[in-house]
């Protein structure tokens, strides 16, 4: 039997980038999304998702992470 392994990057936030500009409007939306157990993000490629949430992750406790 194969225990299938999980592959880590797919479970951690990435780390942020010392180019990455911290969007203060997007900011300040995502502190409406402490008040909900679920939140889900939509947006096409490029469009800073995966920046946003980690900036995200850094300010909540406890986060879990799933690309």
């Amino acid at each position: 039997m194969l225990i299938p392994q999980i592959i880590r990057t797919k479970i951690s936030p990435p780390r942020t980038s010392a180019r990455a500009l911290e969007r203060e409007r997007v900011t300040k939306a995502f502190d409406e999304i402490k008040n909900y157990r679920l939140t889900l993000l939509q947006a096409s490629t490029g469009y800073g998702k995966s920046t946003s949430l980690t900036y995200l992750s850094q300010t909540l406790n406890p986060v879990i992470w799933y690309q």
